[in-house]
C-alpha cells in the first residue's frame, strides 16, 4: 500500500513539473534587431534578416524587428476569405505589459478617404512637414486614400507635444497587395510618456504581448446600414472619425475585394472577426 501511495505521488510530481516546465517554456516570439528601418510601404524587400512565422488559424505570416525606438511588424494574408471586413474596421494592434490579453491600450490603423484640402488641414494640425508645392498639388485634388490611425484609449491625446523644428513621432502603416496577398507594415514609437502617449511602453530586451483584431462590424458600418434603411445608401462619410494623414497617401484605389454591409446589396451576413495574440521579445542593441 505504501509503494503504491509512493508511486501516486511521484506520478503528481511528475505531471506538476511537466505543467510547469510547458509555463515557463511557452512560445515567445522573437523580434530582429535592425540598424536600419525598414520603408513602411507594404513591401517586405527590406524585411531579409527578420523571422517570418505564421498564424496557422487565419494564414497570417508575421515578422517582427525593432531597434531602439520603434517597433516594426509585418503582416501577410494569404487566405483573402480571413480578411473579413478589414477595408473597414482596420486592424486594431494591442499592447500588454502584463502577460495579459489587455486591449486597453493600442492603436487602431485603417484606410480612409480625405480631399486635398482636408489633408493639407490634417497635417497642419499634427506638425506634419508641408512645403508649398505639396500644398500646390494637393489642392483642389477630390479623393485621397490615407493609411491613418487612432489611439484605442479615448483618453489618449493624439496630438503630441513636439518642440519646433523636431517631426513628431507618430505611428506610420501602409497596406497593399502583393503577390496574391494582402500586407500591411506598421511602425509604431517604444517609448510612451507624457510627451509619446502612443507608444507601445516597452524597451528592448523586454517581453511584450501584442495582439491583432480585425473584421466584424465597424462604427462605419453600422451607419451604412442605418442610411440603407432610411433610403439613402449615398450619403455615407466613411472619413468622420479621422484626424491624422501621417504614413500613406495619393490617388485612390480601387480597394481588391467587396465589404459586406449589414443590409446592403452584398447580403446581409455578418462579418466574422478574427484575432490572435503574441508574446514578443524585444530585441537587445547588438
Amino acid at each position: 500500500m505504501k509503494h503504491k501511495r509512493f508511486f501516486n505521488w511521484a506520478l503528481i510530481s511528475l505531471a506538476v513539473c511537466l505543467l510547469w516546465g510547458w509555463a515557463i517554456s511557452k512560445d515567445v516570439v522573437k523580434s530582429s534587431w535592425t540598424a536600419a528601418p525598414p520603408a513602411i510601404d507594404g513591401v517586405s524587400g527590406d524585411w531579409t534578416g527578420a523571422t517570418f512565422l505564421t498564424e496557422k488559424g487565419v494564414k497570417v505570416d508575421y515578422a517582427f524587428m525593432n531597434d531602439g525606438s520603434h517597433l516594426y511588424v509585418f503582416l501577410a494574408f494569404k487566405d483573402p476569405k480571413y480578411l473579413s471586413s478589414i477595408e473597414t474596421t482596420g486592424i486594431y494592434v494591442y499592447f500588454s505589459l502584463d502577460d495579459k490579453k489587455n486591449k486597453g491600450q493600442g492603436l487602431r490603423f485603417y484606410k480612409r478617404r480625405a480631399t486635398g484640402d482636408q489633408v493639407i488641414a490634417l497635417m497642419e494640425k499634427r506638425g506634419e512637414p508641408l512645403t508649398d508645392q505639396d500644398k500646390a498639388s494637393l489642392q483642389g485634388q477630390k479623393i485621397f486614400y490615407l493609411y491613418d490611425w487612432q489611439p484605442i484609449d479615448k483618453n489618449v491625446n493624439p496630438i503630441l507635444l513636439v518642440s519646433p523644428g523636431t517631426p513628431p513621432d507618430y505611428p506610420v502603416f501602409k497596406g497593399k497587395m502583393v503577390e496574391n496577398a494582402w500586407t500591411y507594415e506598421f511602425k509604431i514609437p517604444l517609448a510612451k510618456n507624457e510627451t509619446q502617449p502612443l507608444g507601445v511602453g516597452a524597451g528592448t530586451g523586454q517581453t511584450i504581448k501584442i495582439g491583432f483584431e480585425w473584421g466584424g462590424i465597424s462604427e462605419e458600418m453600422k451607419k451604412a446600414a442605418a442610411a440603407q434603411r432610411k433610403g439613402n445608401p449615398s450619403n455615407i462619410d466613411m472619413s468622420a472619425s479621422a484626424d491624422s494623414l501621417r504614413g500613406g497617401g495619393g490617388g485612390g484605389t480601387t480597394p481588391p475585394f467587396q465589404i459586406p454591409v449589414p443590409g446592403g446589396g452584398k447580403g446581409t451576413g455578418t462579418p466574422k472577426k478574427y484575432d490572435f495574440w503574441l508574446d514578443v521579445q524585444l530585441a537587445a542593441n547588438k
